[in-house]
C-alpha cells in the first residue's frame, strides 16, 4: 500500500485528484490511496501557489520525498517529476509508475548476500537506515528520525532506557509512510545519538550487530554523549578503556575488564550505532607482550635514566 499527498491544490483539483486515486485499481501495480497528512509515498505540491512552496520548503525531507511539481507553466526550481494543469489520469498513472518502479530498485537486493533474522531492537533500528520508525508499546512510544538525526519520545531519562529494553516482539512498528509524525507543537525533538545510544546498551540483548566483526578490534573516536541516563561505573570503564591509544577485541576487554561479555557487546553496539566507534579488522598483527626490549647501555643515557635504571634494578 502506497500514499499520496498534496500541499496547495485548489478544493477543485484536490477532489479530483482523490477520485483518480479512487478509480486507479487493477491500472497500478501497488494500491494507491490518498492522505492528507505528511510522510507519503508522494507528493503533489501545486508550484504556482507561493504560499504552498513556503509551506513545503518547511517540512522535513522526509515529508518532501517524491515531490511531483504540478503547474501551468514550467516550474521555478528543480523537480523531477511534473504534471500539467489540469489533472489526467493517464500523466497521474505515469508518474506515480516511475515512482513505484524507483522504489523497487532501491529495494533489490546485493546478489549473493544473506539477509539474517532480525532478533533485536539494536539491530531493527541499525537496518533502518536514514528512513522514519516509530516504536510503541501500549501508549508508550519513540519516534525516530534518521534523515533528520532526531528523535522524540512520550517518555524520558530511565523510562525510556526501561521501554527500550523489551524483547522485539512486543513493539508495535511502523516505518515510511505508515508513520504518523506527531505534530511539531506537541512534542521535542531531540539529538538521535541519545536515543541510538541508548538502543544499543539496552536494546542488543547479547548480540552483535551484523555490521560488526567480531574478531575485530575496537577504538572510541571520541568520547560519548549518554543522553539522558547517567553512565554506569561498566559504561564508563569501556569509555577510559577504549580511548586509549591502541585497538583492542572483545576478549582482550573481558580479560582486563572482567565484565561480562553481555556488557561488553551492549557497549560496542551503542558506539557503533552512534558512529564513535573505529574498527579494525582482526587481521591485524596484534603487538607481541612478552617479548623482551633490547638493553641499552646506560653509559649512554642521562642521569635521570640511570637513576630509572637503579631503582628498576635495586640488586646492581
Amino acid at each position: 500500500m502506497k500514499y499520496l499527498s498534496s500541499i496547495g491544490l485548489s478544493v477543485k483539483d484536490e477532489n479530483v485528484l482523490k477520485s483518480l486515486i479512487d478509480l486507479l485499481g487493477a491500472r497500478m501495480s501497488e494500491e494507491w490511496h490518498y492522505r492528507d497528512d505528511v510522510p507519503a509515498d508522494a507528493l503533489l505540491l501545486d508550484v504556482d501557489n507561493p504560499d504552498a512552496i513556503a509551506t513545503w520548503k518547511m517540512r522535513p525531507e522526509t515529508a518532501r520525498r517524491n515531490t511531483i511539481a504540478y503547474s501551468n507553466s514550467e516550474p521555478g526550481f528543480a523537480l523531477t517529476r511534473r504534471l500539467a494543469k489540469p489533472l489526467r489520469a493517464a500523466e497521474l498513472i505515469a508518474v506515480l509508475k516511475d515512482i513505484e518502479q524507483a522504489n523497487d530498485e532501491l529495494a533489490v537486493p546485493v546478489v549473493g548476500s544473506e539477509a539474517t533474522e532480525v532478533t533485536t531492537l539494536a539491530d531493527c533500528v541499525d537496518r533502518q537506515g536514514n528512513g522514519v520508525m516509530r516504536l510503541a508499546c501500549g501508549d508508550r512510544e519513540v519516534v525516530i528520525d534518521r534523515s533528520r538525526q532526531q528523535f522524540c519520545s512520550s517518555e524520558s531519562g530511565e523510562s525510556l532506557a526501561a521501554l527500550l529494553t523489551l524483547p522485539l516482539p512486543e513493539y508495535q512498528i511502523s516505518t515510511g509512510a505508515d508513520v504518523r509524525l506527531p505534530s511539531e507543537a506537541s512534542v521535542r525533538w531531540q539529538d538521535q545519538k541519545a536515543v541510538l545510544w541508548l538502543v544499543g546498551q539496552c536494546g542488543s540483548h547479547g548480540k552483535l550487530l551484523d555490521g560488526v566483526d567480531r574478531n575485530g578490534l575496537f577504538r572510541l573516536n571520541r568520547w560519548p554523549g549518554f543522553g539522558p541516563v547517567r553512565p554506569s561505573h561498566t559504561v564508563l570503564s569501556l569509555c577510559s578503556l577504549l580511548t586509549r591509544k591502541s585497538a583492542m577485541g572483545i576478549a582482550d576487554m573481558r580479560e582486563t575488564t572482567g565484565l561480562p561479555e553481555f556488557d561488553i557487546i551492549a557497549f560496542i553496539n551503542a558506539a557503533f550505532l552512534t558512529g564513535i566507534l573505529d574498527i579494525q579488522s582482526g587481521d591485524v598483527a596484534r603487538p607481541e607482550t612478552g617479548a623482551a626490549k633490547p638493553e641499552v647501555s646506560t653509559e649512554r643515557k642521562g642521569l635521570l635514566a640511570k637513576i630509572r635504571s637503579r631503582l628498576a634494578n635495586p640488586r646492581t
